[in-house]
């Protein structure tokens, strides 16, 4: 077989792998079905081998692979690496602490991927700012925070509280449209 014709046998097969969630063991004179153990585990095997093989297959058809030429990390949007920032995780573990931290960058935290006949284009994605607090001895993303650079020796003062997240805008909104205003 070539390589195109297992791919279209693996893509015929997965179109249907849902047949398999019918396969149960029934008790003819109750009419309860269940599936087995054993059947269970095999099906999954079964269902991960094609995952698996259909993935190897997609690599084999594209002769290239070209990859964008951008970074994981790259300048922060508005701001400057490097700066200090106040920052309050939404980590339960972090508690309700405003910490000191500086401002690592953007970061990609995703790839993106397109083909384009038999290219495959693989490139950095979903760029959020990281953070390193010093005083957790860890990173945090912005959108995992509520953080904001410290221009001054008064915002360096600021603690960022449930009052403080409360009073943005698209928070008031949310909970507008909730009905918890």
């Amino acid at each position: 077989m070539r390589i195109e014709e297992i791919k279209a046998a693996l893509d015929g097969v997965a179109s249907n792998l849902k047949l398999f969630d019918t396969i149960i063991e029934q008790d003819y004179t109750t009419g309860e079905g269940r599936i087995t153990a054993t059947q269970v585990e095999l099906v999954q095997n079964l269902i991960d081998l094609f995952r698996a093989m259909r993935w190897g297959v997609s690599l084999e058809v594209h002769k290239q692979v070209e990859v964008g030429e951008q970074s994981a990390i790259r300048k922060p949007l508005g701001h400057k690496q490097g700066a200090l920032v106040s920052v309050r995780s939404c980590r339960k573990e972090h508690g309700d602490k405003t910490y000191l931290g500086i401002l690592i960058g953007d970061v990609a935290t995703g790839i993106h991927t397109a083909v384009n006949g038999e290219t495959l284009k693989v490139g950095m994605s979903h760029y959020n700012p990281a953070i390193l607090i010093p005083g957790l001895g860890e990173i945090v993303y912005g959108c995992e925070s509520w953080w904001g650079v410290i221009e001054s020796e008064d915002d360096l003062k600021k603690v960022i509280t449930d009052e403080t997240i409360q009073s943005v805008w698209y928070v008031k909104a949310l909970l507008g449209m909730c009905g918890k205003s």
